[in-house]
């Protein structure tokens, strides 16, 4: 089943939507996918959108509803919810991402004959890092712990 928002409105004569009246229900266009109430769809002249232009069949038109104002508002809650955790999880990719090349240039600055002044730089970096990261010590467990183990 096809629903349109409950606040959505016809674009020719601009009224809202209803299920209850025939003449004020959406019908799509399934040629083009545009929607206009039944009244105005049925009036036109032409079997042509009048948004695209694009010439439809009317045996072809399909009946939308009228969604349920608490359903969208769950649904767009859980959209939000949903961006939210990826959001969340492209920082962490990101954290850790950092943290790996971090890890590497501790390692390339581990070996013999490395300029001191290369590894005071490379200490520092991951100090002020790990400085600037949550007190969480699970979401950087595995830097910690190297870095704990060189200074």
């Amino acid at each position: 089943m096809l629903v349109v928002h409950p606040s959505s409105r016809c674009d020719i004569c601009l009224d809202p939507y209803s299920t209850s009246d025939l003449a004020t229900s959406p019908h799509a266009i399934a040629e083009c996918g545009h929607i206009f109430c039944f009244r105005c769809l049925y009036s036109l002249s032409t079997s042509t959108c009048p948004l695209c232009r694009e010439v439809f069949d009317p045996d072809r038109v399909k009946k939308l509803h009228v969604g349920n104002t608490s359903e969208q508002e769950n649904a767009e809650r859980d959209d939000a919810d949903r961006d939210n955790t990826e959001r969340d999880n492209a920082e962490q990719g990101v954290v850790y991402d950092h943290a790996n090349l971090l890890l590497h240039r501790m390692s390339l600055v581990l070996g013999e004959g490395v300029p001191e002044a290369d590894v005071a730089e490379v200490v520092s970096e991951v100090q002020e890092w790990l400085q600037s990261q949550p007190d969480d010590p699970n979401s950087v467990s595995p830097f910690h712990s190297a870095g704990a183990s060189q200074m």
